[in-house]
Formats: C-alpha cells, structure tokens, sequence
C-alpha cells in the first residue's frame, strides 16, 4: 500500500514537472521549451490513475497525441527555416502556424477537461477533498482552474497565428495597400508579451492546483 501511494504521489510530480514546459508562448511555430516534454512528462504522470477513472484515461490518450503534436511542431521547423525559400517561407509559418493551433485546441482543450472532470470524480469519494472546495460564490476549485486552462489554450494559440496573417499584406499585387508585414516582428513581440503573462498566471495557479490536490491525504 505504500508503495502504490508513492506512486500516485510521484504522478501527480510529474504533472508539476509537465507544467513547466507548458506555459511559455510559441512564436509562429518556434517553441523555446517544447510542449511535448510538458505532455510526455503529464502523460507518463497519469499511468497511475487512467485505470481508476474514464474521464483520466480519455485525458492520457488525449495527451499522448500532444506528444505528436509538439513532434510535428519541431520537425516543421527545421522544414521551413531549412528547406523553404525566403520569398515563400512567411507563407510556409502561417500555414504550418494555423494548422497547429486548429488541431491543438481542438485536441488539447478536450484533454484538459477530461483530466479535471476525472479529478472530480475521483473526489466525489473523499468527505472533504481540496480539489472540490468552493469559494464563496459556489464555484469548485476544478471548475475554476477548468476555465483558465481553457483559456489559456485558446488565448496561447489565437497570438500565436494572428501576426503570421500581417505576412499575407506583404504579397498583394495591390501597390496602394499598406503593408503590415514590415510590422510583423513588432506584432510577435506584442502577442508574445500577452501570452507569457497569461501563460504565467495559469502556470502558478495550475502548479498550486496539482501541488495541493497531489498533497490531499483525503484524495490520495
């Protein structure tokens, strides 16, 4: 029995590690620390309580493909800072860009709201868990982190395409349009400022959910 509390504490450390990968904003599709050692270190975290709970084991394997995600996002890079021409290269990070953020929040989001429902639903079984405790306006802490990491996905990858479109301005046959894409750094600097204050919000308030839900003797 000590040994498997053991575990399940070390798997929510690995979620705390994970976390850490996450929160950094992406610059087109450059990503300072890679998200798929934030999901590979969440996934390996969870093997202790996918089995126990569905809501958990359809979250694993949402995150699971984070990780070919995040693998995708690193090899895209070589192919268009490697293998693609400066005239068309702009074109290249908005199309990779765009497309990386529609499957991420279309794969992340989910994942991310399996993981906290499965939390509590594991913590319907404790008198008094940490992880259902509600402030005084009737909101659980889960519902509560649910919401900002949702956000917090949508908000990380809409910045993170919207100045790659200012690159479309700068190949118009028109001669009269104004070109944005001479600003295009100016925007990255802007969205990536926005960004890693959000992502820094959700990082403390996420590491402080996970630290205390991972230390809640009631729910271990």
């Amino acid at each position: 029995m000590q040994t498997k509390t053991r575990g399940k504490r070390l798997g929510f450390g690995l979620i705390f590690v994970g976390l850490i990968f996450l929160f950094n904003p992406d610059i087109a599709v450059v990503d300072v620390l890679p998200d798929l050692f934030g999901y590979l270190f969440i996934t390996l975290g969870l093997k202790y309580l996918r089995d126990m709970c569905p809501h958990i084991e359809a979250a694993s394997v949402g995150f699971s493909r984070m990780i070919l995600l995040g693998t995708a996002k690193l090899l895209s890079v070589a192919f268009i800072f490697g293998l693609t021409t400066f005239e068309t290269r702009p074109t290249m990070i908005l199309l990779f860009a765009f497309s990386f953020a529609v499957v991420e929040i279309i794969v992340a989001v989910p994942a991310w709201k399996e993981l906290f429902d499965g939390v509590i639903y594991l913590s319907q079984r404790t008198v008094d868990g940490v992880a259902l405790r509600s402030d005084r306006f009737g909101r659980d802490y889960t519902t509560k982190i649910k919401g900002f990491t949702v956000f917090f996905i949508w908000s990380k990858n809409i910045l993170a395409v919207l100045p790659e479109f200012a690159s479309l301005s700068g190949q118009a046959y028109d001669d009269t349009a104004f070109d944005w894409s001479r600003f295009i750094g100016l925007f990255r600097i802007l969205a990536f400022g926005v960004v890693l204050l959000i992502g820094v919000v959700w990082l403390i308030r996420a590491m402080r959910y996970f630290w205390a839900v991972g230390t809640d003797a009631p729910f271990i």
